[in-house]
């Protein structure tokens, strides 16, 4: 026998859907560009070392990007979701999946795989 689910609840499973989707993407894309420093600063030492290890060159690019790379990390971890970017972007994929849903017409099933979203895996916190 199927129950009711409130707009306002799917709404909320959805938006919490939508704001972990957004968590995951942007630590992704800081993993990237950390794998992408450390290689990058690898080589650099690699070559100032081969050419004859003089004046330590590879330090600039290797400060200048670790300041970008620690920006980026205090973006991902500190400051998450508190822009008005990352607002807009969780609340236009809620509207468009509620939307989605709408039209589809929303089982006891999907709000049930919602609400696995907001309960913590084992071992999380």
């Amino acid at each position: 026998m199927p129950t009711e689910v409130s707009e306002e609840e799917i709404y909320r499973l959805i938006e919490k859907r939508a704001e972990s989707v957004r968590k995951k993407l942007e630590t992704g894309a800081f993993y990237n560009h950390f794998a992408l420093y450390s290689v990058v600063n690898i080589l650099l030492a690699i070559i100032w070392r081969v050419t004859g290890a003089g004046f330590p060159w590879f330090a600039f690019p290797l400060g200048i990007w670790g300041i970008f790379i620690l920006f980026h990390f205090l973006a991902v971890s500190v400051f998450a979701g508190r822009g008005r970017r990352a607002r807009r972007w969780v609340k236009t994929l809620t509207e468009k999946e509620v939307e989605r849903l709408k039209e589809a017409g929303m089982t006891v099933e999907e709000v049930e795989k919602l609400r696995e979203v907001e309960r913590p895996k084992e071992g999380e916190n």
